[in-house]
C-alpha cells in the first residue's frame, strides 16, 4: 500500500521546485485520497494525483478529475508502469462519474504519450508579448477592486467551457502566488463588467490567467497591473476565444462520459439533430451512437442503430471538435468552444 512518503520520494525525484513551495503543496494541497499509485516487486514505482474539480460546459455543471504530479521512479522508467497507471486513472475517473479528466503535460513530448489514452489537446492560450514601455488603456469607467473569490466565481460562470474553482481553491491560488512573489489585480466597470489578472513577477511579468467579461475590462486589468509592476516586459496568456492559429498548447482533456458531455451540448443547442458514433478503447460506456435531437441526447448500442451516423469518431477526435474554434467545429455541424483551464498549481 503506497504511503505519502512514497509519493513524496517520487515527486521530489521527478520535479524541481523550491523547498518552500514543496512544503506548502505537500502539507496543504496534497490529499491521501487523491493519490493513485502502482507497485511492482513490492515497491511503489509510479504515482499521480487525481484531484476533483467541476467544469462548466454551456451552463451544465459537470464533474472532472485533474491529473497532476505524474511521476515514475527514475530506475523504473521505460517499463510501461505509467501506461498501466494511466489506464487505472481513466477507469477510476469513469467509476467516480467524471465527465472529463484533464492534465497539463510537463513537456511537449508527453502530449503524444497522453494521446494514447484518449487525451486530446484542448486547452490553449493566446500568448501575447509586450515591451517594457507598452502602455495599457485604463478606461475611465473602470476602477480597481479587491481581488475576491466572488469575482473569480462570476467570471468562471460565463458561457462556454471553463474549469471551476472553489473558495478553498482560491485561497490556495493566492497562497501559491504569495510564495512565488506574484500579484493579483481586479477591476470593475459599467454593467457588471469585470476582469482579473494573475501574474508571476520577475524580470519578465507573466500573466498566467486573465479571466474577463470583455476585452475592455481585460485591458483595464492589465493597466492596473502595469502601474504596480512598473516598466518590465510582460507576457500575457490570454484566452484564445475564436482564434485558430498561433496558439500555444496549454493542456489536454479526455472525455470520460460522452453521454454527459453531449447532453450538455444538446441542451444548449436544441436545434442540433444528428447521430454521432463514438469509439473508445478504454471506457466501454462511450462505445455507442449518441443521438442529439430536440435538446436531448440518448445513447443507442451499435447494433441497435440501423442508419449511417452523421459522424463516426474516436473519443479524442470528439474532444478536438467540441473544444475548438466555432469555425472549426461548424465543419462537422457541431458547436465549438475554446475551454479555459486557469490557475491549476502546475
Amino acid at each position: 500500500m503506497a504511503t505519502k512518503n512514497d509519493f513524496i520520494k517520487l515527486y521530489r525525484e521527478a520535479f524541481r521546485s523550491t523547498r518552500r513551495w514543496d512544503e506548502w503543496f505537500l502539507g496543504e494541497v496534497y490529499r491521501e485520497e487523491d493519490m493513485l499509485a502502482l507497485e511492482a516487486d513490492g515497491k511503489t514505482v509510479s504515482v499521480l494525483l487525481a484531484q476533483p474539480y467541476r467544469v462548466s460546459l454551456y451552463g451544465a455543471d459537470l464533474q472532472a478529475s485533474y491529473l497532476s504530479c505524474v511521476a515514475t521512479a527514475a530506475a523504473e522508467r521505460g517499463k510501461g508502469h505509467m501506461s498501466r497507471l494511466m489506464a487505472v486513472a481513466v477507469a477510476q475517473s469513469a467509476a467516480r462519474g467524471d465527465a472529463f479528466a484533464m492534465l497539463i503535460p510537463e513537456s511537449k513530448r508527453l502530449y503524444f504519450f497522453y494521446g494514447r489514452f484518449g487525451f486530446a489537446t484542448a486547452f490553449y492560450v493566446d500568448e501575447q508579448r509586450f515591451t517594457s514601455v507598452h502602455s495599457f488603456i485604463m478606461n475611465d469607467e473602470y476602477v480597481p477592486i479587491e481581488p475576491t473569490f466572488e469575482t473569480l466565481e462570476a467570471l468562471e460562470k460565463l458561457p462556454g467551457c471553463c474549469v471551476r474553482h472553489t473558495g478553498e481553491d482560491f485561497r490556495r491560488i493566492m497562497r501559491d502566488l504569495e510564495i512565488d512573489g506574484g500579484k493579483v489585480v481586479a477591476v470593475e466597470g459599467p454593467e457588471g463588467s469585470k476582469a482579473m489578472a494573475f501574474a508571476r513577477t520577475g524580470d519578465l511579468v507573466t500573466v498566467r490567467a486573465l479571466p474577463s467579461t470583455d476585452t475592455v475590462a481585460a485591458e483595464a486589468a492589465l493597466a492596473v497591473l502595469r502601474s504596480e509592476v512598473g516598466e518590465r516586459p510582460m507576457a500575457v496568456w490570454a484566452d484564445p476565444a475564436d482564434k485558430v492559429d498561433r496558439l500555444r498548447a496549454r493542456g489536454m482533456a479526455r472525455i470520460i462520459d460522452a453521454s454527459a458531455v453531449l447532453a450538455a451540448v444538446a441542451a444548449a443547442h436544441p436545434k442540433i439533430s444528428m447521430a454521432i458514433r463514438v469509439h473508445d478503447p478504454m471506457v466501454e460506456a462511450n462505445n455507442a451512437v449518441f443521438v442529439l435531437s430536440h435538446g436531448e441526447c440518448r445513447a443507442v448500442p451499435y447494433d441497435g442503430f440501423r442508419k449511417k451516423p452523421d459522424l463516426d469518431v474516436r473519443i479524442d477526435v470528439l474532444a478536438m471538435i467540441l473544444f475548438s474554434a466555432p469555425s472549426v467545429a461548424s465543419v462537422f455541424d457541431l458547436p465549438g468552444t475554446r475551454p479555459a483551464m486557469h490557475l491549476m498549481l502546475d
